[in-house]
């Protein structure tokens, strides 16, 4: 044991250039940094009012951070563990959490598809799909339209598009807005699909579907593994489809939750 003494500093410098190094490939990604955020706001009970006034960001900017749809900034992140006083060690520690949590969502479905689905047949997916609870889950369809996107084969991408729906035919989404949002994004990567196989006047038809549910939707601020937004990917896919109006909806949805509030405080 004493002989290994001397390579205790080296290997110290060793585990502390590592952690560096992992902490900076961390500090890259930003979905890692938006949940690192989120979490440390939670964490210590902080309102959006609070966060806000400390970031100097209104609230629509605040929502528009924790959507995916305006950058996090390493700044943005670091006025929030200065303001919360936090341990630089503590800190660190909470971020490789919320990255290792950030990579396990990114990585969970594609490991299902590799270790059951991918092997299987057309039929034997639809079959597993409808017996098994657990992966009748939106997650999975969201995985489906992303590799008929990715497919070379029309055929492939047109039969993965179509199981995508079959998942969301037995999801039972909470909120109908947002049933109609996970339609609207499957109608346009089925309608992608099958005009890339050659059957325009299916695809039209499709992106039709896609278009009408567009308009009364919700959920299309998410984002995928890329960090794209479904409204940055589907405008890609659809022809026709017009801009997608975030400020619309937002002033669509907001009124009855202000009435609500209101009568709470009745």
């Amino acid at each position: 044991m004493r002989g290994q003494e001397p390579w205790d500093p080296l290997e110290k410098a060793i585990q502390a250039a590592f952690l560096e190094y992992l902490l900076e490939q961390v500090w890259r990604n930003p979905a890692s940094r938006r949940m690192a955020i989120t979490f440390l706001c939670r964490l210590e009970g902080w309102s959006e009012v609070k966060v806000g006034k400390i970031l100097g960001f209104s609230a629509a900017d605040l929502e528009e951070l924790e959507l995916g749809l305006r950058p996090m900034s390493r700044e943005d992140l670091e006025k929030i563990v200065a303001a919360q006083k936090l341990p630089r060690r503590r800190f660190e520690e909470i971020f490789l959490l919320t990255h290792a949590m950030v990579i396990m969502m990114d990585t969970g479905w594609e490991m299902t598809w590799q270790d059951q689905l991918e092997p299987l047949s057309f039929p034997e997916r639809r079959a597993l799909i409808a017996a098994d609870k657990e992966l009748q889950n939106g997650g999975l369809a969201e995985l489906l339209c992303e590799k008929s996107r990715e497919a070379d084969d029309p055929e492939e991408a047109v039969a993965l598009a179509e199981l995508a729906f079959l998942v969301l035919e037995l999801v039972k989404a909470p909120v109908e807005s947002f049933r109609l949002g996970d339609e609207g994004f499957v109608w346009g990567h089925l309608g992608h699909a099958l005009q890339r196989r050659g059957d325009q006047a299916a695809a039209e038809a499709a992106f039709a579907e896609c278009i009408k549910r567009w308009e009364t939707g919700d959920g299309f601020e998410s984002v995928d593994r890329q960090d794209r937004s479904k409204a940055e990917i589907l405008q890609s896919l659809v022809p026709g489809l017009p801009p997608y109006d975030r400020n619309r909806r937002l002033s669509r949805s907001r009124p009855p939750r202000q009435e609500a509030r209101k009568g709470k405080r009745r």
